[in-house]
């Protein structure tokens, strides 16, 4: 192999790492027509920050706050499935 080749196949593999979304983007596909975040991404959304804070400091106030909103999030949910 020689130098061309290479250099072509590392502006390769950069470009496709640098364009392709990383492991702990979440894309939500929901939002009602004012903007708001529909109930089921709503819940997604808390659930992947819960996540986040919770790794990073699990006995924090913060982190409790968002489990108990995760919590209502997920009643919400399933009060709607009902309906």
């Amino acid at each position: 192999m020689n130098t061309q080749v290479r250099w072509t196949c590392v502006a390769v593999l950069l470009a496709a790492g640098s364009s392709a979304p990383a492991a702990d983007v979440v894309f939500l596909p929901g939002r009602t027509v004012d903007g708001a975040l529909n109930p089921e991404a709503r819940m997604q959304a808390v659930h992947a920050e819960m996540k986040r804070e919770c790794s990073a400091a699990p006995n924090s106030d913060r982190c409790h706050r968002l489990k108990r909103e995760f919590q209502q999030e997920a009643k919400n949910c399933q009060k709607q499935r009902r309906k």
